[in-house]
């Protein structure tokens, strides 16, 4: 069944990207809004994810903070205009230099996301404790000292004894001489580090920019939402069934908030933990109930809504895959095989292998596009006008290769990597990166995550430890640290910042916005969240202390990678000879699926939904999934685009209320240092 289309008006076609007129460029008129809007992003997502973890709103596809923080601007650029309108010409001239067109706004939006991914509990919010719990954490008990303390380099981590018992026990400040210029240098390291690594990422963004904006015409769905808050003929926000939809899950959201004040006021069941999970320990043989596990059941309103959206081929495989991976795991039972976690059916290697075939397909079949990127770059004959592209294919490259020669050397020099398992090490991590980017710009499923299965668990977890090249151990003990220290961005992939940066570039082409002034902007980003999320954590941190009033899974979070790395140390793992047969199956698997959904027609599942159908998130949204589908499956089937496009303002209603409504509470628990509300977790 094809999918109805966008119902997005699109920008005029641009000159040397689609023909038309020219692009208009990034102007200073967002600088004023950039510079509140920024910290203030970060901070919030600090506080509410990692300081008090009272919510998580970069654990899903679309950052609801983000989306509320854009809904302020579209409402207070909305005023701007109607208040000028009574001062004829003057009130013309002012809406020219000061009122924001959706191209600035999508500069504001896109660089929330952007700092919001930096600031996430995948990302630098990590790394903000990780590099303070190895030494401030030590104790004799966990032997870390004797262990590992002599192997951290000490450029990258906060060690000062000083610094590290004031963040521990509290009633302190950064903006003491005595902790700032203990952050100051491990903060600029990885800040530099940041803006290498995901430089190389933002310039495969915009190599396959046209490949999949203007050749495969990918319908980027996570998009749709921000598109349709900042079109000019505001569409959105005269629908009467869109607003129904909002004020109706808002209202109830807020009465779930309020629930936790006063337990009168009713309590809908959104959430897992409202609804009771499904167990067929009763129903069926015990083992094969626990194998089956617990279906989660859940309704929140955001991901029927963002489901909606989605082509409902990928939904439908997705859920496929998820219920074929439940019954791999009944099979691996009736076989008599060890189902516990690692173990047969070894459905985190088959998933790894599906990413890395997905990142590889995403090149294979983009060759020849890439061979006249090539020949571009090389000012040689077939290749492509690259005037308006975000820089021209030569200076990508060659950015391209700076940011993986600083990548390597950083790794290398500054966390003690082996330089031999640098190229495996990114190189996964940089095909998963393009895996990522390709789900979002195909499918936009409503959560994605990929946890714990990037490089730095699933190296050491099917290669083992104890493997020699040349004499020297593959994975020495330097080199675990390193793994360590590399784990904050590779713990999950749920607020990744590569598909905020191919997404930034398809909002551009829609609202002709000129995408070069977008790429320097989204670069210096880079540096710039990371540290505008040691700042916002770190203070957080040295006035409530991280052992003292902080959340108890700061504690967690922070010790998490060091004690990986203990377990490693006391019992390396070894060559696990199922676990790599399973990556092999999962990429050749996802291969030949592909082979088939491109050459058969009719072919029923994409090969996506194998590579997402046993991540976390599906386990928890595959309800509200399975009725998001089955709405826009029926309403395409009995009522048409017509009826679709109805439901499609519903949906966007349903999103925007839950989302308002986290955003609203998570601002009202701040300033009452409680938490109300938590629309995901």
């Amino acid at each position: 069944m094809a999918d109805a289309p966008s119902h997005i008006e699109p920008a005029p076609e641009p000159r040397g990207q689609s023909g038309g007129a020219r692009r208009a460029g990034v102007t200073l008129r967002v600088l004023p809004w950039l510079l509140v809007l920024l910290p203030l992003n970060a901070w919030w997502v600090g506080q509410i994810e990692v300081v008090k973890y009272w919510a998580s709103p970069t654990m899903v596809s679309l950052f609801y903070n983000a989306v509320f923080l854009l809904a302020l601007v579209v409402g207070l650029n909305a005023l701007l205009k109607l208040a000028t309108r009574p001062l004829g010409s003057l009130g013309a001239r002012i809406r020219d230099s000061v009122a924001l067109a959706p191209r600035h706004l999508v500069v504001i939006y896109a660089a929330m996301c952007v700092v919001s991914s930096m600031a996430s509990l995948d990302n630098f919010q990590l790394q903000a404790v990780g590099i303070t719990h190895w030494k401030a954490h030590a104790t004799p008990e966990n032997s870390w000292a004797e262990l590992f303390h002599d192997l951290v380099p000490k450029d990258v981590v906060v060690s000062d004894p000083v610094a590290l018992r004031n963040l521990v026990e509290g009633g302190s400040s950064l903006y003491r001489p005595e902790n700032y210029s203990a952050w100051l240098g491990p903060a600029l390291w990885w800040a530099s580090y940041a803006g290498a690594v995901w430089l190389v990422t933002l310039c495969m963004a915009a190599v396959f920019r046209r490949r999949w904006l203007e050749s495969e015409r990918l319908q980027f769905p996570i998009t749709e939402v921000p598109m349709e808050m900042i079109s000019e003929r505001a569409t959105l926000w005269r629908d009467g069934r869109m607003w129904g939809a909002l004020v109706i899950v808002f209202l109830m959201e807020s009465c779930n908030a309020l629930h936790t004040i006063e337990p009168r006021v009713p309590k809908f069941p959104f959430k897992v933990v409202d609804v009771p999970s499904l167990h067929f320990n009763n129903a069926l043989d015990p083992a094969i109930g626990n194998a089956i596990g617990l279906l989660y059941l859940s309704f929140y309103p955001f991901a029927i809504g963002l489901t909606y959206l989605l082509p409902v081929e990928l939904v439908f495989s997705t859920l496929c895959f998820w219920w074929f991976y439940k019954l791999q795991f009944v099979v691996a039972v009736k076989m008599g095989l060890p189902v516990a976690e690692g173990n047969a059916p070894f459905a985190d290697q088959q998933m790894f292998g599906g990413y890395l075939a997905l990142g590889f397909l995403s090149v294979w079949l983009a060759r020849g596009h890439l061979a006249r990127v090539l020949r571009t770059a090389l000012g040689r004959p077939g290749g492509y006008d690259d005037r308006d592209e975000p820089w021209p294919y030569r200076t990508q490259l060659i950015l391209l290769a700076i940011g993986v020669a600083y990548t390597l050397w950083f790794a290398i020099a500054k966390t003690g990597m082996a330089w031999w398992v640098t190229p495996l090490f990114f190189g996964v991590y940089f095909t998963l990166s393009l895996a990522v980017m390709r789900i979002r710009a195909e499918m936009g499923i409503p959560a994605h995550d990929l946890l714990v299965k990037g490089p730095v668990q699933t190296i050491p977890n099917i290669l083992g430890t104890r493997a020699e090249i040349g004499g020297h151990r593959f994975l020495d003990d330097r080199t675990l640290v390193s793994f360590a220290l590399h784990r904050f961005y590779n713990r999950g992939y749920r607020g990744h910042v590569a598909p905020h940066q191919i997404e930034a570039f398809k909002m551009a082409e829609r609202t002709g916005l000129h995408t070069r002034g977008l790429a320097n902007m989204l670069w210096l980003l880079l540096p710039l969240g990371a540290l505008l999320t040691f700042w916002a954590t770190a203070q957080a941190l040295y006035v409530d202390g991280s052992d003292a009033k902080a959340a108890t899974n700061n504690v967690f979070y922070g010790n998490e990678p060091w004690d990986e790395l203990v377990r490693r140390m006391e019992s390396p793992p070894e060559y696990s000879r199922a676990r790599l047969v399973a990556a092999v199956i999962g990429f050749a698997g996802t291969l030949l699926m592909m082979a088939g959904h491109t050459r058969v027609t009719g072919w029923p599942v994409h090969p996506i939904g194998y590579a997402l159908g046993n991540c976390w998130a599906v386990h928890w949204l595959w309800g509200p999934m399975t009725i998001g589908w089955a709405a826009k499956v029926v309403t395409l089937r009995y009522g048409g685009n017509r009826s679709y496009r109805v439901g499609r303002m519903i949906a966007i209603g349903m999103i925007l209320g839950d989302f308002f409504a986290g955003g609203f509470w998570d601002l009202i628990g701040l300033w009452q240092n409680r938490m109300f509300l938590r629309i995901w977790s």
